[in-house]
């Protein structure tokens, strides 16, 4: 068997280094780097663990002051001559290049390690592939996750990015809707949105909307669609682009202008970064996994992350779980992989029935399963079409309204909506009063 990765020799150096007399700054600095894991060496962790005590207390560190912490600690390792032999590696002027080989090393350490309990799991036989698989992503996703993101910044880092937004505008992903983006200037990363409604209202076609202006104008786009099959998400997206109708398409009956307008669009979606996963409940920690390896790969954030819907997300389950503590867990993990992805994650919802029964505008409350979902995303914006009672309950006419009914950063409104059902495609209406009582009625 191969030994693990490690570097007694730059562990020494290192320890050398920050423990030299005088190098207290140096020393607290690397020390909020490192952790106890990074350091194979028993004794090189015994020292590492005094080093950290001295810094958070503020000491003076010292050969003397480290032999006082190991002997509190119950760990003098040999006394004072064990730890000068440590403390008489090379220093160097750079720590910071160890700090990197050591954490490069116990990263490695961690996956072989993770790789060797996905195995003996999976030769046990005793959990489902799937728990395993969930379990695996999940502890990859936070290994990805653990890169020295975070910490305290100075706030020069964020008036600067807030003054950079006054000369430029949006500094989001646009969707490509005018009022929408006037109301939010754009989808920010970091952001968790909601976009809610009923059955056949259409909010996959709206999403794949905001998805086609993201991806030809901010960079890539992870769009996992647990409902429908990629082709069919191609082909709705060929027909928005190139205002071919979908029905001659999938009849085969397209004129020969249609058939060049639909051919061009295909050619400039295969130019597109979007990348579509369809399988079928997913969870939450292999859509962080996917995601965070595409970044690295890429070395951006995508622009967006669109999930398609959250109801039939799948992942670990605890006994007698309740499917509103299930989509509850979902949610927050939602909105901690829009932080860690610095992206904005899109997720799509159904709402109660009770809006269908009551013959109402939906509000808040009628997200469906879980009020976790209110409280976790930053924007709610739900789509709602009337039905036309001579029509018939079941049918729709073309109107709608995209309710932006929560906003965490920003103004609540209502915008009224065409649905272009043929081309796949909403547009914005012309401005209309839709009547709310709350005195936001013109979109």
């Amino acid at each position: 068997m191969r030994p693990l990765p490690e570097d007694l020799e730059a562990e020494k150096a290192l320890l050398s280094t920050i423990c030299a007399p005088g190098a207290e700054a140096t020393a607290a600095e690397m020390v909020a780097q490192l952790q106890e894991a990074d350091f194979t060496h028993p004794n090189h962790r015994r020292v590492f663990v005094a080093l950290r005590s001295l810094v958070q207390k503020g000491s003076e560190v010292s050969t003397v002051g480290l032999l006082d912490e190991l002997g509190k600690a119950g760990k003098a390792m040999g006394g004072m001559v064990v730890l000068v032999d440590i403390l008489s590696g090379e220093e160097v002027g750079r720590p910071q290049i160890l700090v990197d080989i050591l954490t490069k090393h116990r990263r490695r350490r961690e996956l072989i390690r993770l790789g060797a309990q996905v195995q003996a799991q999976a030769q046990d036989g005793d959990d489902a592939p799937e728990l395993i698989a969930d379990t695996a992503a999940r502890a990859l996703a936070d290994l990805m996750a653990s890169r020295n993101r975070g910490g305290l910044v100075e706030a020069k880092d964020s008036t600067q990015r807030i003054l950079d937004a006054l000369k430029g505008g949006a500094q989001g992903t646009l969707t490509g809707f005018n009022r929408l983006d006037g109301m939010t200037q754009g989808f920010q990363a970091g952001q968790f949105i909601i976009l809610a409604a009923r059955p056949g209202i259409g909010k996959t076609t709206l999403a794949l909307n905001w998805t086609l202006s993201a991806v030809m104008g901010y960079g890539w786009v992870a769009y996992f669609s647990l409902e429908m099959m990629a082709h069919e998400l191609t082909r709705r997206a060929a027909c928005d682009l190139g205002s071919v109708p979908q029905k001659a398409v999938k009849e085969r009956n397209l004129s020969q202008g249609q058939l060049e307008n639909f051919l061009r669009a295909v050619a400039t979606l295969e130019t597109l970064p979007l990348l579509i996963n369809d399988q079928a409940a997913i969870g939450v920690q292999q859509i962080r996994a996917q995601v965070m390896r595409e970044a690295t790969r890429r070395g951006t954030p995508p622009a967006m992350i669109v999930v398609d819907h959250i109801g039939l997300m799948g992942g670990e389950t605890v006994k007698g779980q309740t499917d509103a503590a299930r989509i509850g867990a979902i949610s927050g993990e939602l909105k901690r992989l829009a932080k860690d992805a610095q992206a904005p994650v899109v997720a799509l919802s159904q709402m109660n029935r009770e809006v269908e029964k009551e013959r109402r505008r939906p509000r808040l409350s009628d997200l469906r399963d879980s009020g976790s979902l209110e409280q976790d995303a930053d924007i709610v914006c739900f789509l709602h079409r009337d039905a036309k009672p001579q029509m018939g309950q079941d049918q729709l006419d073309k109107s709608a309204t995209l309710i932006i009914a929560k906003h965490r950063d920003g103004e609540l409104g209502e915008i009224p909506m065409q649905f272009e059902g043929g081309f796949c495609r909403y547009e914005e209406a012309p401005e209309r009063h839709t009547g709310t009582d709350d005195g936001r009625g013109w979109a």
